[in-house]
């Protein structure tokens, strides 16, 4: 299966779990039947995602802009910077 989608043929919409943060899924489970989730994310200052667990995939994060900070299962918070 192929999938190309531009990103700015995709809408930002509500994250489910976070109030005030929005999200772009450019490939979901959901919708196109694989066992990934590709999206971006948008963290506004002072804001955060809270701590889940994934059960059945991984989360690979890439910072574009600013600093985060990931909780890891068995290492604890993980700083993040663009790059």
């Amino acid at each position: 299966m192929e999938i190309y989608r531009s990103v700015e043929d995709v809408s930002w919409i509500p994250h489910p779990l976070a109030q005030g943060i929005t999200i772009k899924p450019l490939i979901s489970e959901k919708e196109h039947g694989l066992n990934v989730t590709c999206m971006l994310v948008n963290v506004p200052a002072g804001k955060e995602v809270p701590e889940h667990i994934h059960e059945e995939q991984d989360d690979i994060l890439y910072l574009l802009q600013g600093k985060a900070v990931m909780w890891v299962d068995g290492t604890g918070n993980f700083p993040l910077e663009p790059g």
